[in-house]
């Protein structure tokens, strides 16, 4: 049955002055005299029509007969609701099934970010090595000072994210996109099931650079035989350190690396189980792909490592400052030192296989970056880098 009071219409009312109004005007109530109005403002105009459209709704449905459990105002958002659907096809019915098969999000608990973060890396500890962690911790903990611990992690923005990356001042392209990306593995933790404290995650929108990769550093074989004879010289302590990590290629990180791992399982359980039958052994405890290989120990290295036996401290030094200043001196690039040892063993060997074997990378990587980046003369003069028969009794006395 249609509703016999009249609806509540808005119309342009051009005034003798000039100027325009807007007239409300509607039958509220059925058989009662029509209402009118005039606003100057537009909303106004509106807010006005809304209350008006509500009051007859109600008050139609309140003269209409019914047998009903509803209330009266019940009654009224559901006629309203009907309103809403007609032309639709659906019933009332139909859209409260389709309301409970999709029920809306629930609105985000107001949780600090502080304790979510601290809740955050406690979860991912197992799961993630040290290193990685403590790059998600870092980046937490700095954007976190940077918001405000007490600040509700539902409050936080894309533009708080932005605004932080900017605080740092000009990152470099790779810089931001690790900055971003730790960002936004801590917020989708937080709106994963069965924690949900955010329903969209903020980082998502902020934009990630494309990095088109050059080829990898290296030093020139001139400058490795020079570092070598510079460290008999002056660092004899680091000579073995550095015949691992420039000719066999082994990862440098004093602090997580392979070369820190490798040190403390020689301490453990002697060099000899990792130096023996000509290779060296990389257990899956030591890879950082936690992949065995093997890596054929060349005649150079055997020689080095003669002069400088294998101890937990020979292997991994630990003098952070006195590393520092031998990569400044000879501008040692990152990761420098393996992209060196995989570039020669490509080049004097010639198989990507054999390289991807014992230096743990793909086939593709060692094609993609290491063919062809240094001629065969040049390792042949690479592997014969000797160290110097008057420093044999430097190392003799280290070694004791």
């Amino acid at each position: 049955m249609a509703l016999r009071s009249k609806p509540i219409t808005i119309t342009t009312v051009q005034n003798p002055n000039g100027s325009t109004s807007f007239r409300v005007m509607g039958t509220v109530r059925p058989k009662s005299r029509q209402r009118k109005r005039h606003f100057l403002d537009w909303e106004d105009a509106v807010a006005t029509q809304a209350a008006w459209e509500n009051e007859r709704m109600m008050n139609a449905a309140a003269l209409r007969p019914k047998i009903t459990r509803l209330t009266q105002a019940e009654l009224a958002q559901a006629e309203a609701a009907v309103e809403l659907l007609r032309g639709s096809g659906l019933t009332l019915m139909d859209a409260a099934r389709h309301l409970f098969r999709a029920p809306p999000p629930p609105e985000p608990v107001a949780r600090p970010i502080k304790p979510a973060l601290a809740a955050f890396l406690s979860e991912r500890r197992p799961f993630v090595g040290p290193r990685r962690h403590e790059g998600l911790r870092i980046t937490g903990e700095q954007f976190t000072r940077f918001v405000g611990e007490e600040r509700a992690l539902s409050d936080l923005t894309t533009a708080d994210v932005t605004a932080w990356l900017k605080s740092k001042g000009e990152l470099k392209k790779k810089s931001w996109n690790n900055y971003r990306n730790d960002l936004f593995t801590f917020f989708a933790w937080c709106a994963a099931k069965p924690r949900g404290w955010v329903i969209d995650n903020p980082v998502a929108p902020v934009p990630k650079h494309k990095i088109v990769r050059g080829q990898p550093e290296r030093l020139e074989v001139e400058t490795a035989r020079e570092l070598m004879a510079y460290l008999e010289r002056e660092h004899p302590q680091w000579c073995l350190f550095f015949a691992l990590t420039l000719f066999l290629g082994i990862r440098p990180d004093m602090a997580h690396g392979e070369i820190a791992k490798l040190a403390q399982a020689i301490s453990r359980d002697g060099a000899e189980k990792y130096f023996s039958n000509g290779v060296l052994h990389i257990t899956g405890e030591i890879a950082k792909d936690r992949r065995t290989r093997q890596i054929a120990l060349p005649e150079n290295v055997v020689h080095w490592r003669e002069k400088y036996p294998a101890t937990a401290q020979s292997v991994c030094p630990g003098d952070w400052p006195t590393y520092q200043s031998i990569r400044e001196r000879f501008k040692i690039p990152h990761d420098g030192l393996r992209h060196t040892a995989i570039s020669a063993h490509v080049s004097l060997h010639g198989s990507f296989a054999d390289a991807a074997a014992q230096f743990g990378n793909s086939e593709a990587m060692i094609r993609t970056h290491y063919f062809n980046q240094m001629s065969k003369a040049d390792a042949e003069r690479f592997y014969a880098i000797l160290p110097s028969i008057e420093s044999s009794h430097i190392a003799r006395s280290a070694a004791k």
